[in-house]
């Protein structure tokens, strides 16, 4: 089960006791956004048996000067590859192209 981030958590609460700023509002609107696709995406995970696949969620990692948080790392039985899954609520017209 996943649980909201600190700053999400610290934004409803200030939110319910006082009127946010709107820098605080768009950011706490960003979170609820993202943590929601972060449940849905774990939905989706779950028709995998989480107990046969082993996985991180929200993982942070560090390397020099570079930060970068990971929703979900998980390992299949099929090659001993491990996924990297992101999951971003980006909304917009998308299109890939394949140049050779």
């Amino acid at each position: 089960m996943r649980i909201p981030s600190h700053e999400q958590q610290w934004l409803t609460t200030l939110k319910e006791r006082v009127p946010l700023l709107l820098d605080e509002t768009k950011q706490l609107k960003k979170l609820e956004e993202g943590f929601q696709g972060d449940c849905h995406f774990n939905q989706l995970f779950h028709l995998f048996d989480p107990k046969e696949v082993p996985y991180l969620d929200d993982s942070t990692l560090k390397n020099q000067n570079s930060v970068v948080q990971i929703d979900k790392l998980f390992l299949l039985a099929l090659g001993d590859t491990l996924y990297l899954i992101d999951t971003k609520a980006y909304h917009s017209i998308y299109r890939y192209d394949v140049r050779k």
